[in-house]
């Protein structure tokens, strides 16, 4: 079965839909559908058609490992920035991702 073509069409169609969204409902809502897994759930999709349902399981869990590390780069970079300005900031928050990502990879 040929993919692509699929693939070209529906995770665009996904981030039109969250686009017009914000423009809707403003961007508290669009901001909620950035926020989802737009972009993986359709590649762990097309994985899974394509590799077979244990590989994309795999896959599943990269992406969420990946999710969370990106929530705890988030979070941190909040908490350092009010107190301690960007520069601290990012570099705080980019070891706590890596620090995330390394024990989601070993968990």
């Amino acid at each position: 079965m040929n993919t692509l073509p699929l693939k070209l069409t529906v995770t665009p169609l996904l981030i039109l839909a969250a686009s017009l969204a914000s423009r809707r409902w403003g961007e508290i809502v669009g901001g909620w559908f950035v926020g989802l897994p737009l972009t993986s759930a359709p590649v762990c999709f097309f994985l899974a058609l394509d590799q077979g349902a244990d590989f994309a399981a795999a896959a599943s869990l990269g992406c969420l490992a990946g999710a969370a590390s990106e929530a705890g780069f988030g979070l941190l970079y909040s908490i350092v920035a009010r107190h301690f300005g960007w520069p601290l900031a990012l570099t705080a928050a980019s070891f706590g991702f890596a620090v995330c990502a390394f024990g989601f990879a070993k968990a």
